[in-house]
């Protein structure tokens, strides 16, 4: 097995951000409620800094007894900080950054032996800042937030001696969500949520 650390830092200047506008253009006749023109633009603000640690680590339980010596735990943990100096009117002096969760990890739970290969994955990523100033109120109550997001994977997989290799995999099992934004980090206001379901593939590969 092994175990591993690290920790990051990085600081950046003239933060790139999307300057994103939903403000209906009201000097236009004809533009009815509900339409208009979202724009998103590209927009340099100030300084900003990320810092952070990473843990991983993978174990096989190879003195377990025939067959159980075949299982084994993976898991990753990411544990970060971000802030941004925006320099926009209205908005919050320091301000998260765009899509980075403050915590991401994942767990897996394995078997391998003899060519059979099986996991279960869970995989978790929290809330984080999706886009600033939403509905253009030059201000940080409405910056849509991600809410945050988990999943279970399973993966099945046998490897015969004569290098043909089948592979089964189940993508988000349990049927969560994997999007649903909100404006306000607090608030569930104006969610909007896709479910993505469940998708399942199988795979057949042969190595010569």
């Amino acid at each position: 097995g092994f175990l591993t650390a690290a920790a990051f830092f990085k600081q950046l200047q003239h933060y790139l951000f999307d300057n994103g506008s939903s403000a209906k253009n009201t000097t236009t006749t004809g533009v009815s409620t509900g339409t208009g023109t979202l724009y998103i633009i590209p927009t340099n603000g100030g300084s900003a800094q990320v810092y952070g640690v990473e843990l991983g680590g993978r174990q096989k339980f190879k003195w377990l007894p025939s067959p159980f010596d075949g299982l084994g735990i993976e898991a990753s943990l990411t544990g970060e900080h971000t802030g941004v100096h925006l320099d926009e009117t209205g908005l919050k002096p320091v301000e998260r950054m765009q899509n980075a969760p403050n915590w991401m990890g994942n767990v897996e739970v394995f078997y391998e032996k003899q060519g059979l290969e099986l996991g279960v994955i869970y995989n978790y990523s929290g809330a984080f800042l999706v886009q600033y100033d939403y509905m253009s109120q030059h201000a940080s109550w409405d910056d849509l937030w991600m809410r945050p997001r988990q999943r279970v994977d399973l993966h099945a997989g046998y490897t015969f001696p004569v290098g043909l290799k089948l592979d089964l995999g189940v993508a988000n099992l349990l049927r969560n969500y994997q999007y649903w934004t909100h404006i306000g980090e607090h608030t569930l206001q104006d969610s909007d949520i896709v479910d993505s379901g469940t998708t399942a593939f199988f795979n057949v590969s042969y190595k010569f």
